[in-house]
This record gives structure tokens, sequence and C-alpha cells, in this order.
């Protein structure tokens, strides 16, 4: 019997001004979090200073593990096996859901394949970054996604830029049975922010 799904939500409360950024959008995603030999890896925006598990929005139609091991091949080359979902977590800005994001745990192949990037892929600088477990959180924690100087978004989209290694960091507990604690405490008391665990 497989074990319940672990459910967090995030409710970042900072006001949100612009008219359009109220207008109702929401994504799904899936991110697999790939570890290997000791270490996890990231898709390194390095334009944006962002670390991100593989992963991206689920076409119709797609299945999440499809989407996954699709995202881990265009992504970074990378041929996985990834597992039914171990985690979700819903991000809301203003009280809209905008974001869905469901964690997977990938097995890694010895196969590799070649990167499909998107042009905004390119744009960010879209990178392989291996990194020790013992160094995750402390890297993730200790960096702060921002976006690039020319870059604009939506103001929820310029929140959940920030909220990103939070969120991703709940992720890999939820899958690697860590500690969820510090992840939540980096960004709610400062943030206005709030973090709900099912």
């Amino acid at each position: 019997m497989r074990s319940p799904i672990k459910r967090f939500t995030i409710q970042d409360s900072i006001p949100i001004q612009s008219q359009k950024a109220l207008i109702p959008w929401y994504r799904r995603t899936v991110r697999a979090v790939v570890v290997h030999e000791g270490k996890l890896v990231f898709s390194f925006m390095a334009n944006r200073d962002q670390y991100v598990l593989p992963g991206g929005g689920i076409d119709p139609g797609e299945t999440v593990q499809a989407c996954a091991e699709r995202e881990c091949r265009e992504e970074l080359g990378l041929v996985i096996t990834a597992s039914a979902p171990i985690a979700i977590v819903r991000e809301f800005y203003n009280g809209i859901l905008r974001f869905e994001n469901l964690y997977v745990s990938g097995t890694l192949s010895n196969n590799r394949t070649v990167t499909e990037h998107t042009e905004e892929e390119d744009g960010l600088g879209i990178t392989e970054a291996w990194i020790p477990l013992d160094k995750v959180q402390q890297t993730l924690l200790g960096t702060t996604a921002h976006l690039m100087a020319h870059e604009q978004q939506l103001e929820h989209v310029q929140r959940a830029i920030g909220n990103c290694h939070m969120r991703e960091l709940l992720g890999i507990s939820a899958i690697l049975g860590w500690d969820y604690a510090p992840a939540i405490a980096s960004r709610c008391q400062p943030h206005a922010i709030s973090v709900v665990v099912d």
C-alpha cells in the first residue's frame, strides 16, 4: 500500500497591486528528485541564481511520470524512471492558486540523451548542477533567486521565483525524509508567508 501524498500549501499574502496579476491563472507542474552517488541534481538557472529540480508544465493528456521523464531528458539529457507523485506543493498568491507542483522520485539510468532547451531556458543559462545531499539545504537557503536585469514578470511570478528554493526544499524533504522546518522558517517570518502541512 502506497504512503499518502504529503501536501504543503504556501500562502503568500503580500498585496499584489497590478490588476493584470489578479487575473486567475494556474499552472500544474512536476519536479523530479533524482539522487545519484550521494548527490541531488538541479536545473540551475545561472542568470537568476535559481536552483530548481528538473521538471516543468504537464502537457494535456500527459501523465505526471511521463512529464517528469520528458523534462529530465529535455533540460539535462538525463534518462530516468519516475515514481507516482509523493508530495504536492500548492502556491497561493493573494488567495489565488497559481502553481500546483507535484514531486516524484526519479531513478537514473546509465543512458544520456541530447538536451532540447527552449529559447527561454537558454536565456536563463540553464545548466546541470549536482549538489551533495549534505549541502543541499545550505545551498538553497543561502542563495536568493532573483529576476534577470532585463526580465519582466507579473508580481505573483516574481514572488514565486523568490519562494522557489523554499518550495523545492519542501518537496525534497517529503521525498528524502528530511525535516522541512528550516525551509519554512527561511521565508515565512520575514516575508508574510505561511505554510500549511497536511
